[in-house]
């Protein structure tokens, strides 16, 4: 399942729907046994990475199992390249 948790989403709630989105993304981050996150870069697009893929455990696996963080570059022809943090 796919959903939107951006800041503005998470964080101002001013709304009942506000409130009750950010209920369900935080309810099924609790549940979910595995999370991904794409995200552009904090410091802007770079002419060789694009933005940052981050993955974790959720559930009970959470606090026993680190998560991993990748590195994606958007090609002019549409063609992502994953890479590993660090290459």
């Amino acid at each position: 399942m796919t959903v939107s948790a951006d800041d503005p989403l998470m964080i101002v709630q001013r709304t009942t729907l506000e409130r009750q989105h950010a209920a369900f993304v935080m309810a099924l981050s609790h549940r979910a046994h595995r999370l991904i996150s794409v995200r552009p870069l904090d410091s802007g697009a770079a002419s060789d990475v694009s933005g940052v893929i981050q993955t974790s455990f959720g559930g009970p696996d959470v606090l026993e199992r680190p998560g991993s963080e990748y590195l994606y570059t958007i090609a002019t022809d549409g063609g992502i390249t994953v890479m590993e943090r660090g290459q």
